[in-house]
């Protein structure tokens, strides 16, 4: 651990009013104390302050939702060139000529559904048990036999969820895409904030970390 660099930190988090991530520090051993330096050197401190005014201390009052009205539906064709003039045919020319990929946010957990996984892994077919995932694969193989193209797929995790994203994929050799075809993206996270703009702990030592949206 360089002294240096404790010092330069703790001054960082004293400009920004979180010195407090460090009233544990004399209970941490060094490789809690370095995890702690090195998760707190990744934080993009002016952003977090402007977080915290613009969401916290500045925050627009809520929605009152005394007056709900339906939001403008575009409406979906039914067949091909219905809708927007051209549409139709412009992405499938895109599509043809390899210049259209797949991007899918999966850093979730499926907690909520009651789910022990990632929240791509669920099962979603209540007779063949396919996952969210093998849904999707199985749309772009289809896209790819019919416009004779490579889409490749890219898929947004998390750190919670990335490990487990991965060996699901693999243990399903990628659901027949090629490994080279589907890239994942690890999603940034960013500190939780209490409602006084503080960053929280989750433990002595570590901060309570969130994905940072999309």
């Amino acid at each position: 651990m360089n002294k240096n660099h404790e010092a330069e930190l703790r001054n960082r988090c004293a400009e920004f009013g979180q010195d407090h991530v460090f009233r544990f520090w004399d209970r941490l051993d060094s490789g809690e104390r370095d995890a702690l330096l090195d998760t707190l050197s990744g934080i993009d401190f002016p952003l977090m302050d402007r977080l915290a005014k613009q969401w916290i201390f500045e925050a627009p009052a809520p929605a009152t939702f005394d007056r709900i009205t339906p939001v403008p539906v575009l409406p979906k064709g039914a067949e091909p060139g219905e809708g927007s003039p051209g549409a139709w045919d412009a992405g499938e020319a895109a599509l043809r000529a390899g210049r259209v990929g797949i991007f899918l946010v999966a850093g979730g957990q499926g907690t909520r559904l009651g789910f022990p996984g990632p929240k791509g892994c669920y099962p979603i077919g209540p007779i063949t048990g396919r996952s969210l995932f093998q849904y999707h694969a199985e749309k772009i193989l289809n896209l790819r036999r019919r416009y004779g193209c490579t889409l490749p797929w890219y898929i947004m995790v998390s750190d919670t969820n990335e490990e487990a994203t991965r060996d699901y994929f693999g243990e399903h050799d990628c659901f027949g895409l090629g490994a080279e075809n589907v890239q994942f993206i690890r999603q940034r996270m960013v500190p939780c904030m209490d409602d006084r703009g503080r960053f929280m702990l989750d433990a002595p030592g570590h901060l309570a970390m969130n994905p940072n949206g999309h």
